[in-house]
């Protein structure tokens, strides 16, 4: 859902293992994806976005610092899935051609793709393990 917190968000990519998860409105429809690639910070490739949320929550660092550093810490620990989102996502359509799938697979550097029906809604997603199984049948 849009409105998950990204340290939410963050857990359940590590609890189960996954590169990215499709954010979703309330009626199943692709709104864009999060991947773990979104939680590291521009500029600062060793800064993992949901471990200084989790620092800046267990500590009284923000504590100490000026009123407008403060709000700017209160605002990134309550930082929402749709503003860290890929808005314009790559997507495939459930009923594509297991060969399509591959060939569009191969051109990309993506490594999980949403699957939705051909009302935008999600049904699924195929990440590089998927297509690696697929290519060894």
């Amino acid at each position: 859902m849009p409105d998950t917190k990204i340290v939410d968000v963050a857990r359940l990519l590590t609890a189960h293992n996954i590169h990215g998860v499709p954010v979703i409105n309330k009626r199943g429809v692709l709104m864009g994806i999060i991947t773990m690639s979104d939680f590291f910070i521009r500029d600062y490739p060793d800064l993992y976005l949901p471990s200084y949320i989790d620092f800046l929550k267990k500590t009284s660092f923000h504590s100490n610092v000026d009123p407008e550093e403060k709000s700017k810490s209160r605002k990134l620990i309550n930082t929402r899935a749709e503003e860290i989102m890929s808005k314009n996502c790559f997507t495939i359509q459930e009923k594509m051609d297991a060969n399509d799938l591959l060939e569009r697979y191969r051109r990309s550097s993506l490594k999980t793709i949403p699957v939705v029906d051909n009302t935008g809604k999600v049904v699924g997603m195929v990440t590089r393990s998927d297509i690696i199984k697929l290519i060894k049948i």
